[in-house]
């Protein structure tokens, strides 16, 4: 990475809440709402610049889970932004998240976010009813259109739910972004420069034609790669550092410390990073 004395736009990405309407509702073991409460104080600890929400907000398709999503994250202070997930209701979402997304008029919920140099965009992949995902035409026809409005000399990172390729691991495979072959392209003709993606419950790298692409654990439970089971409960968070010129980016997951601590804010420390990712531009 060149020296640099600017600071990076500092992106904050948290995926899979899965909320439930009660607040104190648990799924898997563990309650969602606390586990996302930690999840925010770590958030507040990293002082993103923006934060990203890659879907599955709500687990029971309740409006209540949408407005304990707004009053969890309401100590941030900082801009969020959000994209559905296959288990998210997109009405819900375009009416209690106004600040964070927008409907397009194919009803496909979605936001754009620019700052200097780079533009944020988050695409919606679900196929209501089922888990697996896509892209439809008009969304990647949007994509298309902002990425040319922006201008050749913009950096342009794009956000969804649905991981756009292969995360090695059978199961998981199975149920990712179907479209993934015309999604590479509709990538490469509109100079996106890396994907961030959810979904997965577990932390991946892979390849979508030639650009790089993320998946990011959940702040509520991680599954195991391998098999349909929970690996682990801790909750997990990525930071995404962009300069002129390249990315930096890498995990930090809540410590059991952390969440028995959630009322004690002096006491919290920072957690150990997972490794470090770069990109170059």
């Amino acid at each position: 990475m060149e020296p640099t004395d600017k600071p990076p736009l500092r992106v904050v990405q948290l995926s899979d809440p899965h909320l439930l309407a009660d607040r104190h509702g648990s799924l898997r073991r563990v309650v969602v709402y606390d586990q996302l409460r930690a999840s925010v104080k770590l958030i507040q600890r990293l002082r993103p610049d923006v934060v990203v929400c890659t879907g599955d907000i709500a687990h029971d398709l309740s409006r209540q889970a949408y407005r304990l999503f707004r009053e969890a994250i309401a100590g941030l202070n900082t801009p969020v932004l959000a994209v559905p997930g296959n288990h998210d209701d997109r009405a819900h979402m375009a009416t209690e998240l106004t600040t964070m997304c927008r409907a397009l008029p194919s009803g496909h919920v979605v936001f754009r976010w620019q700052s200097g140099p780079w533009l944020l965009i988050g695409l919606d992949s679900q196929i209501p009813g089922e888990i697996a995902g896509e892209l439809a035409a008009e969304q990647l026809a949007w994509l298309r259109e902002e990425a040319v409005s922006f201008g050749p000399h913009g950096k342009l990172v794009l956000f969804m739910h649905h991981p756009p390729g292969s995360v090695a691991s059978p199961w998981m495979d199975a149920v990712i972004l179907r479209n993934r072959d015309l999604v590479a392209k509709a990538l490469e003709r509109t100079g996106v420069v890396a994907v961030f993606c959810g979904h997965t419950h577990f932390e991946h790298r892979g390849l979508v034609g030639n650009v790089p692409f993320y998946t990011t654990p959940a702040t509520s439970f991680q599954f195991d790669r391998f098999q349909p089971v929970v690996f682990s409960r801790e909750p997990a968070v990525r930071v995404i550092d962009l300069y002129e010129h390249d990315w930096f980016t890498q995990v930090w997951t809540v410590s059991h410390r952390e969440r028995l601590c959630l009322s004690e804010e002096e006491r919290i420390e920072l957690p150990k990073a997972g490794d470090p990712d770069r990109g170059r531009i």
